[in-house]
């Protein structure tokens, strides 16, 4: 079944509220959505305890809002905070060699 988006590609630097979501649908809906995070802090999203719909805590190894709004984005890391990292991101360069799968536990 062909997606409506297929063959769009989309550069998510977002960090919180609606931005990552509405990334997550493009991605849903076909588009090859590439999830930017900082090389050291990595997204906000991994910061978030994860909490049941009590406020208890969950002990669990797997991080579903991070799965969640990451789910069908692959992803890099990149320093916008420092020229080469800006340079990479509006340059092709970024689609070869940098990219994983956004839904991956480990930290970029």
């Amino acid at each position: 079944m062909a997606l409506n988006l297929e063959g769009i590609k989309v550069m998510d630097v977002s960090g919180m509220g609606a931005a990552p979501i509405s990334a997550r649908l493009l991605a849903d809906w076909g588009a090859d959505v590439i999830h930017v995070e900082h090389p050291i802090r990595g997204d906000i999203a991994r910061s978030i305890k994860r909490q049941g719909p009590t406020g208890n805590r969950i002990e669990s190894d797997i991080d579903y809002f991070m799965q969640n709004v990451n789910r069908n984005k692959r992803s890099m890391t990149l320093d916008l905070s420092q020229e080469g990292g800006r340079e990479i991101l509006y340059s092709k360069k970024h689609i070869s060699g940098r990219l994983r799968n956004s839904s991956s536990q480990s930290r970029p």
